[in-house]
């Protein structure tokens, strides 16, 4: 992953003051956005693009991750899935499960090796509320998969009838489309990357492109866009 969690209570939460803190340690090139490892952003919402006199300041630690890393960490989820779409052994689904959750773990071992920046951006109270309310029902649905998986019914807890194979699959099934969800739909701060120091961040709203582009703080350079 990414290393982002925009979920966790903010470190430091804004005030209402009039003027907002000034912000340093970026360039806007076009519509790319390059910003050095400890960088603070003005008062604009990177996944919404609004901007509002109260907002709560997240520090967010974005790693590099390159794509073939990615390429890398989805083929290893097929491969965990891929033995309950066919008819195969039980000692080779066991197998080939192992080998998906051992080239996952691979990854993300590999990943504490490449660079982290953190970045000290602004989001308004409707996006934290938002996006934290989507990661708890994602996990809700983990956990019902998981306590149904292991037939609680069988425990007294629930009539012994109680479709429990049915539920669990369904609430696997939702938490994986919710993993996708959160990790290919949804709108988050990634860097695939880096040049001289500097870390190209993707993910801001278009509409948070022309505020900071009309931030008189951003020099705004052109080298960048060959790079």
């Amino acid at each position: 992953m990414s290393g982002e969690n925009p979920y966790a209570a903010p470190q430091t939460v804004s005030t209402g003051l009039p003027d907002a803190p000034e912000s340093f340690g970026w360039e806007l090139a076009g519509k790319r956005v390059w910003a050095e490892k400890f960088a603070q952003f003005p008062m604009v919402d990177p996944y919404s693009g609004e901007s509002e006199e109260v907002m709560t300041m997240n520090r967010l630690t974005v790693r590099h991750w390159p794509l073939w890393m990615t390429v890398l960490r989805w083929i290893c989820i097929g491969v965990i899935f891929l033995p309950l779409s066919g008819r195969i052994d039980r000692d080779l689904k066991s197998a080939i499960a192992l080998v998906g959750v051992l080239g996952l773990i691979a990854t993300m071992i590999v990943s504490t090796f490449f660079p982290i920046t953190g970045l000290k951006v602004f989001f308004t109270k409707r996006t934290l509320r938002m996006r934290a309310i989507q990661h708890w029902v994602v996990g809700a649905f983990f956990v019902v998969g998981i306590l149904s998986g292991m037939k609680v019914g069988n425990s007294g807890l629930l009539p012994s009838r109680f479709p429990l194979n049915w539920i669990s699959g369904v609430s696997f099934g939702i938490w994986i489309l919710g993993l996708i969800w959160k990790n290919l739909i949804l709108r988050r701060l990634t860097c695939r990357r880096r040049k001289d120091g500097h870390f190209e961040i993707r993910g801001f709203h278009s509409k948070a492109l022309e505020l900071l582009a009309l931030d008189k703080k951003a020099p705004v350079i052109e080298s960048a866009e060959s790079v």
